[in-house]
């Protein structure tokens, strides 16, 4: 059993009616994984598409990261994943972003360290959503890790706020920080979020922040 892994559901082809659901990494109860799965729903069918895809330029084996997908070119976005305080070290504490293509079947890295680049520290139990149109993948929330005395810590009152990337340009934007964060919409964890596509809105649903759950 596989737990605190991502997944996606894609339609492929609407014409065929090709509906896939794509599965990556995950923590199998003694370490993360780095395989990559999909299932083809109207056959019923599981293939492996790679059992490590560190080794194929993709992400190295995590858990607790977050995968969207992009439906007008047909790519995956894996971003974040948790970093045991007694097996990681600073050199494993950069937040990279991967995008894979499914038509190729190649991964590339879009950023090594999207702090270094404008963006989020490291996350694990946040959320993406990608808008197609404007090529931009949202971020909110999660937990921040960094490092202290080269062993990760959980910063406990730490949360992140709300990014966008606009792919095209390779920017990153801060559209609202956790400080700035206020009401309803507090920076937290163990959340969900939804991007309705015709209203172009951003919804966000419960979430942890603390002891106290959130709306």
């Amino acid at each position: 059993m596989v737990r605190n892994h991502a997944a996606v559901y894609v339609w492929v082809d609407r014409s065929a009616h090709t509906e896939v659901l794509y599965l990556f990494g995950g923590w199998d109860g003694s370490k993360s994984l780095a395989d990559l799965w999909s299932y083809d729903i109207n056959s019923a069918h599981w293939h492996q598409i790679s059992s490590d895809t560190s080794e194929e330029g993709g992400p190295s084996p995590c858990s607790c990261h977050k995968m969207c997908f992009d439906s007008v070119n047909k790519k995956l976005y894996v971003l974040g994943h948790y970093a045991d305080g007694e097996q990681q070290s600073n050199a494993d504490l950069a937040s990279p972003l991967y995008r894979y293509c499914i038509r190729k079947g190649v991964w590339s890295v879009l950023s090594s360290d999207t702090n270094a680049d404008g963006g989020p520290q490291l996350l694990y139990d946040h959320q993406i959503c990608f808008d197609s149109v404007t090529q931009s993948l949202y971020v909110f929330g999660g937990r921040v890790l960094m490092s202290s005395n080269f062993y990760v810590k959980e910063m406990m009152n730490e949360f992140s706020g709300l990014y966008a990337y606009h792919c095209p340009s390779n920017k990153w934007s801060l559209l609202r920080s956790s400080i700035d964060s206020c009401g309803d919409l507090r920076a937290r964890m163990a959340h969900s979020m939804v991007f309705h596509p015709v209203s172009r809105r951003l919804y966000i649903l419960g979430g942890q922040r603390g002891r106290n759950l959130l709306r």
